[in-house]
């Protein structure tokens, strides 16, 4: 079921010889049965992988990725294509997160994710309620760093916060 739905999310198909791949070396940690008491840091691990291979495949594949994303192609740096924390390439962020929020963030359960929260675990960061701390998002974590100066730095901005999303609570608990 996990493989189906991360499979319809972002439109690569099962079939897919990188995803048969990696969906057999996980398979044996997978959740065995619907029942979150059971779900421990194996089942995360293994979900995550099949989550980031199910991007890799989405963002290396030019057809997949413009379907997904639209006119967002993250050829370039982390930095030329999403811009730096102070002064941010809103339009390309716009893209990203909301393709990724619209295909993969349901709605209509009772403790869903909302899609603000989504956008400000990618963008704006978080502020630690207790301490006042402002964790940043993961785009400015990651063009903050040698993802920001990299030739293909782009790209890995969007397999990360794919990867964030498409491994998260939000696609995945049902």
């Amino acid at each position: 079921e996990i493989n189906a739905s991360l499979s319809q999310v972002n439109g690569v198909p099962m079939t897919n010889t990188r995803i048969q791949g990696t969906y057999a070396l996980v398979k044996q940690a997978l959740p065995a049965i619907e029942k979150f008491g059971t779900f421990g840091p194996s089942q995360q691990t293994a979900l995550a992988q099949l989550a980031m291979q199910y991007c890799n495949v989405l963002v290396d594949d030019n057809a997949l990725r413009a379907s997904f994303f639209g006119s967002l192609d993250g050829s370039g740096s982390g930095t030329a294509v999403f811009g730096t924390q102070a002064s941010p390439n809103m339009a390309n962020r716009d893209l990203l997160i909301n393709a990724l929020i619209n295909r993969a963030v349901g709605g209509g359960q009772d403790f869903q994710v909302t899609a603000a929260q989504v956008r400000d675990e990618l963008h704006s960061g978080v502020t630690d309620p207790d301490s006042g701390f402002v964790t940043p998002g993961l785009i400015n974590r990651l063009v903050s760093g040698p993802t920001g100066a990299s030739p293909t730095g782009g790209r890995t901005v969007m397999k990360a916060a794919c990867g964030a999303v498409l491994g998260s609570g939000a696609t995945l608990i049902q």
